[in-house]
Formats: C-alpha cells, structure tokens, sequence
C-alpha cells in the first residue's frame, strides 16, 4: 500500500470512529445503523466494511480504546504522591473535565458501558473499577477511609460523579460538571469516612 493511501485510510478510520462515537453517544448503538455511520462520515457501507467487520466491532473498538485510556489516567492519580483527598479530588476532577469536554466519551463509556465490559480484562492495568477498588483498598488498610467494604466505596465513588453526570445530561443540572466537583469530593469523603483536608 503507498504511504498516501495508508494515510488516508487511517484518517478515514479515524473519522468513522469520531462520527460513530457521536452517535453511539446521541441515540446509543442500537438505534444506530451502519448506513448512519457511513452518511455521517461521507463514505459508502461497503467502504466503511473495508475498515469494519460490523457496527459492534465499531463499538467495542472504541470503548476499549477509551475506557483503557480513562483506566490509565485512574491509575495514574491512585499512584500520585498525595494525601488520600487530594487524589480524590484529582479523581472527582477528571470525571467532571471527561463530562465537560468530552460528552461523548463519557456518555458512551460510563452511561452505554453494560454491553461492553464483559470484553475488558478484569485486571487493573485494564479494569476502571479494579484501579480504583485498588485504591480504596488500600486507603482501608492504612486506615485512611472508615467504610470497611471497599466495592460499596466504588460503588459510591462512582455514582457520585456518574449519577450527577447523568442529570447533567438530561437538564437537572445546569452548568459545567467541573462546577460541582468541590461539593462531589467533600460529599464523596464523608460517605467514605475519609479525613477532610484541613481549611485555613
């Protein structure tokens, strides 16, 4: 294949993806066709199989692209050199930025995510909940969170962001999610009976 037209295919494949995502995220991968993803990205159903064998490897594809991104990113801030509430700040931060400058990503992902995780590996280097079970797991052990049951502490943590996500999405919340995050985390430590870091 020459350069040029290897080229252009990722970009296609790139753009099918792109165009994909925003609909997956808009009207969820059932109600999306194959013929709606080729007309959005301007090619043809058999130049888009040319790339795919079918809309859910689309769909997979993307998820475990962006999931195990947002994964790593969890485990980078579960391994940042600070105190437990300052990581979950970073934590509750990260969620509120994906919302806000990302909608599409989030909307898939965390709100279309049931279809799609029995394909994640459930180890840590890949699993979104295992990196931050690992973290309250060990926030427990070191005696810096008081809930004794570390999947309802993810649970918890999830919902927390998630569920604010979701009124966010549908109107019953205005604004940037980034707007809530300091109301989220302080919220989100006291249900985990974590310390509140310190006010001047």
């Amino acid at each position: 294949m020459r350069p040029a037209a290897k080229r252009d295919g990722a970009q296609t494949r790139a753009k099918i993806e792109r165009e994909a995502l925003h609909l997956f995220a808009t009207h969820g991968v059932k109600a999306t066709s194959v013929r709606d993803i080729a007309t959005a990205v301007g090619v043809s159903e058999p130049a888009l199989y040319r790339h795919f064998d079918s809309k859910e490897h689309i769909a997979r594809e993307i998820f475990e692209q962006h999931y195990l991104d947002l994964t790593q990113r969890v485990r980078a801030i579960a391994v940042a050199p600070e105190p437990f509430h300052g990581r979950i700040a970073l934590l509750v931060k990260l969620f509120c930025d994906l919302f806000d400058n990302e909608p599409d990503v989030f909307t898939f992902i965390l709100l279309n995510q049931h279809d799609h995780l029995q394909f994640i590996p459930d180890e840590e280097d890949y699993n979104l909940v295992i990196a931050i079970y690992q973290l309250f797991a060990e926030a427990r052990d070191t005696g810096q969170i008081a809930i004794l049951d570390t999947n309802l502490a993810v649970a918890l943590a999830l919902g927390a962001v998630v569920q604010t996500g979701v009124f966010m999405h549908y109107g019953r919340l205005g604004g940037r999610l980034q707007h809530y995050a300091p109301e989220i985390t302080t919220s989100l430590l006291r249900l985990l009976g974590a310390k509140q870091p310190n006010r001047m």
